[in-house]
């Protein structure tokens, strides 16, 4: 059997480690477009992601483009902290038709530009399959750090969507660990959301300690840009510490659902 992403570098880099994965939606409506179309005359009309959608041509700013900016933002961020660059190890799983992991756990200085193109969208929101996927590879990882002896805080996981979830059996299973896990102090979550075509209720059933959070609808890198600060606060600590992330979030933050 080969090695685990990253094994060898738990043998030469033995900093506490901090396990962050990003949980992301890449449906359809991703793309949808939040410039101003007043006057725009679209090209023709598509049903993806469970509705009709009026299909424009052009260079448009979009959910899927605030992303891909937001997360490399995030990686900048870690790696202007010196601590967190050696700590942090982040992980990527998107979420569609299909479940891809776009990257497996790495520090910050061995990645690349981060970028889904809109090609690679797709028109279902499997959210719960995605949401498992992710607390595996979280699992797995705190396997390697125990068996090479690195210390490392408990896991995050950040999900963000913009829709329903259409995986609901496995949704309910993936909220039920995410809280077993939260509950026992063993995963902190996050759960951002996008626009207003979405399950409230099923969104708060993935955490009892933290509410969604609605990121206003062009703050998307602002979002990302935090939560690499809040990486850098708690990778300065000891793993057991409480730590008070940065309040200041005004700036991305539309209401607490």
């Amino acid at each position: 059997m080969g090695k685990y992403a990253g094994e060898d570098d738990l043998i030469f880099n033995t900093s506490t480690r901090l396990p962050v994965c990003l949980v992301v939606d890449t449906s359809s409506s991703m793309l949808r477009i939040l410039d101003d179309l007043t006057g725009v005359e679209p090209a023709r009309q598509e049903f993806r992601d469970g509705q009709m959608w009026n299909i424009f041509e052009g260079d448009f700013n979009t959910y899927l483009k605030q992303i891909n900016a937001g997360v490399n933002k995030f990686y900048n961020a870690i790696r202007d902290n010196e601590v967190a660059a050696s700590s942090a190890e982040i992980a990527i799983v998107t979420f569609d038709d299909s479940i891809k992991v776009r990257e497996d756990f790495q520090t910050v200085d061995a990645k690349g530009e981060f970028h889904v193109d809109d090609s690679e969208t797709g028109d279902n929101t499997n959210l719960g399959a995605g949401v498992k996927q992710a607390l595996e590879m979280l699992e797995a990882r705190k396997q390697q750090y125990k068996s090479n002896g690195v210390d490392y805080f408990q896991p995050w996981i950040v999900i963000l969507t913009d829709g329903d979830p259409t995986d609901t059996a496995a949704v309910q299973e993936a909220q039920r660990k995410c809280v077993e896990m939260e509950n026992n102090n063993k995963l902190t979550v996050f759960v951002l959301t996008l626009g207003e075509d979405l399950n409230k209720d099923t969104l708060k059933g993935f955490s009892n300690k933290r509410r969604p959070m609605s990121i206003i609808d062009d703050k998307v890198e602002e979002f990302f840009e935090w939560l690499g600060k809040s990486v850098s606060v708690v990778a300065q600590t000891n793993p057991g510490d409480k730590v008070k992330l940065d309040s200041d979030i005004d700036d991305w933050l539309n209401t607490d659902i």
